[in-house]
């Protein structure tokens, strides 16, 4: 469980801006094992944006500007 979490962290870290510092340096040994999380950080991500830009719009915001 312990390696998922890690895993986890690595690929939020990687794929967005969100300061996640590891204890191995800026590329941790667990990058290649990550990759099985890639999948899922990336849908969370889209998930957020897409609620995010449906509560632009039910603001009454036109499409583009949301």
């Amino acid at each position: 469980m312990n390696e998922w979490l890690d895993d986890f962290k690595t690929a939020v870290a990687f794929l967005t801006r969100l300061p996640m510092p590891h204890p191995s340096g800026p590329v941790p040994p667990n990058f290649v094992r990550a990759h099985r999380m890639f999948p899922l950080v990336g849908a969370l991500i889209g998930a957020a944006i897409g609620l995010f830009c449906l509560a632009l719009r039910g603001t009454g915001l036109p499409g583009l500007a949301a």
